[in-house]
């Protein structure tokens, strides 16, 4: 019988964090199903998929820096020793979980594991003294050896009578971190933050809302989607429909049906003019919300979210694009070609021709596609621009140019 993996998270208020909690035990259990869950805290409560302990961290002096967005909860890892099990896996409740856990539950730990710190780890290692810094985000923990080094004591010492303000990250740091032992960074890979050997997001296997970030996590159903979509493209031939009026008498729709993967947008429903626009859908890039019969029009589609702030209330996968999401190749590749100025938000069609080509398409056709001279058709009067239509063209044409695009 394999190890059953152990995960652990600890919660002060469990009101301020419970969907942010939710949320990452749903990501767990999506590639862990069979792991076992628990969540110290000092408050009882209902979380599914978990089981809470409760416990009594008494009064200590917890110590804050001024304008921290630190809470009490940071320091109660201090405590997880009291959990009745040999070894955990311990996790932020703002973490993603993007891949099955058992390569980290398997790996040796005479102590505790965990990743170092992004580029400003290196500052925080200065500060203490220290060659690396590691962060505490996600730890594999040898429950047993922290027992036996009397670490729940050593850490509340530590922080109450240093003489400096230390966080829970930096006290486990300083008291320990002789025993440390780093790990690959895929395990605690830090959303939107500068790293000198950088991997796509997508690539981690645990992917973590640090800072300001948090409400990032919350705009998704599925959250690793965008592997999963890639999936749909890579190695696809792929049209790409977007919705200008230029499309409308072209008769199309039969070559753009017979393509391996179909994106299109927003409102461009494919039934209204299927002679020019097609049939079939793959996916549907969003800037908007959706309604009901829309979204049955689209014919199970999968619906790519740009924004958590579209409420699209569907089964189907969403992945956020805006500037509080993931961090990856297309987005970037979106930034860097518009640059910065007041028409620098790039359309949803630029973006999913850079997700097309970030996911490794075998061939990418654009139909529908003049830039903006002419309005979308599926509306009644023409929309606030918020785009560089003359940028975006310049740019894919010199992706056209080079062979990665057709434009038709």
């Amino acid at each position: 019988m394999k190890d059953q993996i152990q995960i652990a998270y600890v919660v002060d208020n469990p009101l301020r964090y419970l969907r942010l909690l939710n949320q990452s035990i749903r990501s767990v259990k999506k590639y862990n199903p069979s792991a076992n869950i628990t969540v110290l805290s000092r408050h009882n409560f209902k979380m599914p998929g978990a089981k809470v302990m409760t416990f009594n961290p008494g009064k200590h002096k917890f110590r804050f820096k001024p304008g921290d967005r630190m809470h009490e909860g940071v320091y109660y890892k201090f405590w997880l020793p009291l959990l009745p099990y040999k070894k955990i896996i311990y996790l932020d409740c703002d973490t993603v979980c993007q891949r099955p856990l058992a390569s980290l539950w398997n790996t040796p730990c005479d102590f505790i594991c965990g990743t170092e710190s992004h580029s400003f780890g290196k500052s925080q290692a200065a500060e203490l003294g220290r060659d690396r810094y590691m962060l505490t985000g996600v730890m594999l923990m040898n429950l047993d050896a922290l027992r036996e080094a009397d670490f729940t004591n050593r850490c509340i010492r530590r922080m109450e009578t240093d003489q400096f303000s230390w966080h829970d990250e930096s006290v486990i740091n300083l008291e320990f971190g002789d025993q440390i032992a780093f790990i690959d960074k895929k395990y605690n890979y830090c959303h939107n933050r500068e790293y000198d050997e950088p991997i796509p997001e997508s690539d981690a296997y645990i992917l973590h809302f640090v800072g300001k970030h948090k409400n990032a996590m919350l705009g998704f159903q599925n959250f690793c989607s965008l592997e999963g979509l890639k999936r749909l493209v890579r190695g696809k031939r792929v049209a790409v429909v977007g919705n200008a009026c230029s499309i409308l008498g072209t008769g199309n729709g039969k070559e753009i049906d017979n393509h391996d993967c179909i994106i299109r947008f927003n409102h461009g429903v494919p039934s209204k003019h299927p002679e020019d626009t097609g049939k079939k859908t793959t996916m549907v890039f969003l800037a908007t919300t959706l309604s009901p019969a829309e979204i049955k029009d689209f014919g199970g589609a999968y619906l790519v979210s740009r924004s958590n702030l579209c409420k699209n209330k569907c089964h189907y996968y969403l992945f956020s694009f805006d500037r509080c999401s993931f961090q990856n190749e297309a987005t970037q590749a979106c930034r860097d070609a518009m640059g910065p100025g007041k028409y620098s938000q790039a359309s949803t069609g630029f973006i999913a021709v850079q997700f097309a080509l970030a996911a490794g398409a075998k061939s990418i056709d654009l139909y529908g596609f003049d830039f903006f001279k002419t309005d979308t058709w599926h509306l009644d009067k023409p929309e606030k621009m918020l785009h560089n239509g003359d940028k975006e063209s310049e740019k894919l044409t010199e992706l056209a140019d080079h062979g990665l695009i057709t434009i038709h």
